[in-house]
């Protein structure tokens, strides 16, 4: 059964006395964080009206984007009509006009030859017309969304080509050499196409999470390979900013150390790194932990990792912006919440906004279920949870509120 909070408490402390030292404290702060986001929790249960006028100036310094992933709905096609239709009403009707989106090498790999885009044109085209400003994931190894891993299967299928499940990708790997040759190829393909189009795409992101073990094979990646895909990148997409996003609190030693190294190396990078939290805080892994599972990405981290608080500062000492690049709104195996009730949407931007965003700056989270919603919204299965849930990305956002959201 749940633990009460009584209960939750009592086991921290217990805890804490009993293996003393840093632990002890760490244990001593997770009651605390426990605490605070109970009250959060009571803050986010307010009426919608109620959540606007007592958060005014709070929510008037965020932007509201989102991420998309065609593939959400075919895996291998290339985008239907009713995909274009939710990503316009992501756009037109939520306000969402900072959007994520992804290449995957799975799917754009010509085996070294130039890559197939094609799948990608209609909504890289319907983004630029419409001046959506585009982060784009190009990878090459880690992409956002289900299956993460991306490489090919030409790849995957060969045990000499990738490395041992829990491995470090390290440069000198030949998956990783590969990935770099398709990097500079689909960045060519890119300019070949589009020119002077890509000032839609003031961002690329630097592979998804790279430093927490994510997908089937569970992989991390190096710093030198983190290195050497920036350089591609920065040569290849010159003037664009890169983002490095983190599991929660868990990489951020590691974002700094990478964003250290840059700065080094290129001095102009101050103002164009972005460090990005991803901030899932229900889901199977998290709830099959005893006490892990009553506390979010702000509360939870293993001992030693740096604070939020701290994030912040660095920040503005090295010069690099922080956004939440994946806020969790859309339900996940037997959650049926987030994403069906607007309390927990409440919730997340306010957890965001009170500690993992800096408070003089102006904020952007990125909606991580977006083509959840919209797809509700293209069938017309909306209840009121989830209009409540629409209306704060409106009230946030401001757009053009149109008639067939229902």
């Amino acid at each position: 059964m749940p633990l009460t909070r009584r209960q939750f408490l009592r086991n921290l402390v217990v805890a804490g006395a009993f293996a003393g030292g840093v632990i002890g404290i760490e244990a001593g702060r997770k009651a605390h964080d426990y605490c605070e986001q109970q009250a959060t929790w009571d803050e986010a249960s307010l009426p919608n009206h109620a959540f606007f006028e007592r958060h005014a100036a709070h929510l008037a310094r965020l932007t509201l984007g989102g991420s998309f992933a065609p593939e959400e709905w075919f895996y291998d096609r290339p985008p239907t009509p009713e995909i274009m239709q939710a990503f316009d009403l992501a756009v037109k009707d939520l306000g969402l006009r900072r959007m994520r989106m992804g290449i995957r090498w799975s799917r754009a790999d010509r085996n070294g030859r130039p890559p197939e885009l094609e799948s990608w044109h209609p909504l890289l085209d319907y983004a630029f017309t419409n001046r959506v400003e585009v982060c784009l994931n190009l990878g090459p190894i880690r992409t956002f969304r289900f299956p993460e891993e991306q490489p090919p299967g030409r790849l995957l299928n060969d045990p000499a080509a990738i490395p041992p499940v829990g491995a470090r990708v390290r440069l000198e790997d030949r998956m990783a050499q590969e990935a770099l040759t398709y990097l500079d190829l689909v960045m060519a393909k890119l300019h070949s196409q589009y020119g002077s189009g890509l000032s839609n795409v003031p961002m690329i992101q630097l592979e998804n999470e790279p430093y927490y073990p994510l997908g089937e094979h569970r992989w991390q990646m190096t710093q030198p390979y983190m290195l050497e895909v920036a350089e591609r990148v920065i040569a290849g997409m010159p003037g664009r900013s890169l983002l490095v996003t983190s599991a929660g609190r868990l990489n951020l030693d590691s974002i700094r150390a990478l964003f250290e190294a840059l700065l080094r190396r290129h001095p102009e990078l101050r103002g164009r790194l972005a460090s990005g939290f991803d901030f899932h805080y229900r889901t199977p892994a998290r709830q099959s932990y005893p006490l892990i599972r009553y506390l979010d990405q702000v509360g939870y981290a293993t001992p030693f990792a740096p604070s939020l608080v701290r994030n912040i500062w660095d920040s503005r000492d090295m010069g690099y912006d922080i956004e939440v690049t994946e806020g969790q709104m859309e339900p996940f195996a037997q959650f049926p919440q987030p994403g069906n009730e607007a309390r927990d949407l409440r919730y997340m931007i306010l957890r965001c906004l009170d500690h993992v965003l800096d408070p003089e700056r102006p904020a952007l989270i990125r909606l991580w279920g977006v083509e959840f919603l919209t797809s509700r919204m293209l069938r017309g299965d909306l209840t009121q949870e989830h209009r409540d849930i629409i209306e704060i990305i409106q009230h946030i956002n401001n757009p053009q509120i149109r008639t067939r959201t229902g």
